[in-house]
């Protein structure tokens, strides 16, 4: 190895390659295509609507806002942003306001679905004035701004970087992009705890995910609003032990697959809104110990074999009478 080789492998080691921030958001209200309230419209990946304000503004139930010269002007009315749309997590926001109607009355705030993560309100009036959010880790997914009579310039939004399974090493990015997959199919934007998901490199401390040695080796999401069918990629996690998925909507989901899980030991899809035939190849499962079908859409004519081995679970007993459709 030459003088060049070993002080290009000592730079790789020793110096670290700074994380670059996604670039901010910007929303300059450079045109405002609707003409009523809860009309959608969409600007730098941010969907945005004027609606009703709600108790937490100067006042409930109004809508009367106002465009022109890119200004937002809110009379009451309350501006509402998805942040679904944005690749990254908005880590802080800064609002440009200008105030009329009095102290706190503009206010701005970010959430969790209807938990509050943080909020600001003016603190001047007849002068122009910047509100701050701030996020510290917490997945965010909407925002608003509100006033009685205020106008709003620009919205900036600063992201973290997206998501990138190359960053993870707790685990192989084959895994974490199973882990991925997985949340993507099963609309986990809309999960009831996504935390972490999608969101920090340490997939081993996401919601429900518990790793051994290196590997996923525990996924346990019962009741947590999973909606779609589960991605074929989900099928590469080769050392999961432990999978419990028990009352989410898992439609579609095949059972063909599951076979290639062949390291489970406990497997509950039990209200799960599965449906079709029982693959005798689920019997290739020799480690596992705990099986659970019950309450599902499943076909109950199952050969003599494949019913004996249903019926040896406890935690499946009278799974054939259990289905909630006929053959």
């Amino acid at each position: 190895m030459n003088l060049k080789s070993i002080l290009t492998l000592f730079i790789l080691i020793i110096i670290p390659f700074p994380l670059v921030a996604a670039n901010p958001v910007i929303i300059d209200f450079d045109n405002v295509p609707v003409t009523s309230c809860d009309e959608l419209w969409v600007e730098s990946g941010v969907t945005l609507s004027f609606v009703n304000t709600t108790d937490e503004d100067c006042g409930a139930g109004s809508c009367s806002w106002g465009f022109w010269d890119n200004e937002v002007w809110l009379y009451p009315a309350r501006l509402n942003l998805d942040l679904g749309g944005l690749s990254g997590t908005v880590t802080s926001a800064e609002i440009e306001i200008e105030d009329y109607c009095g102290e706190n009355c503009t206010r701005t705030f970010l959430y969790n679905r209807d938990i509050k993560i943080d909020e600001d309100g003016n603190t001047v009036s007849y002068e122009p004035e910047t509100l701050v959010l701030s996020n510290e880790g917490e997945s965010v997914d909407r925002m608003a701004v509100s006033s009685c009579e205020g106008k709003v310039t620009k919205i900036t939004l600063n992201l973290s970087d997206a998501f990138n399974c190359k960053k993870v090493s707790e685990i192989s990015k084959t895994e974490c992009k199973a882990l991925v997959a997985f949340y993507e199919s099963t609309d986990g934007y809309n999960w009831t705890d996504n935390t972490g998901w999608n969101d920090t490199n340490t997939p081993c401390d996401w919601y429900g995910v518990t790793c051994k040695n290196g590997s996923v080796s525990g996924l346990e999401l019962t009741d947590n609003n999973l909606n779609g069918s589960i991605s074929k990629k989900f099928f590469k996690l080769k050392k999961l032990k432990f999978l419990e998925l028990s009352n989410n909507n898992l439609a579609g989901s095949s059972l063909n697959k599951f076979s290639k899980l062949k390291n489970l030991r406990t497997l509950w899809l039990n209200d799960c809104n599965l449906g079709g035939k029982i693959p005798s190849a689920l019997m290739k499962l020799k480690k596992l110990e705990s099986l659970d079908l019950n309450n599902n859409c499943l076909k109950t004519k199952v050969s003599n074999n494949l019913k004996e081995w249903l019926d040896d679970f406890d935690d499946n007993y009278g799974w054939d009478e259990t289905q909630s459709c006929s053959d």
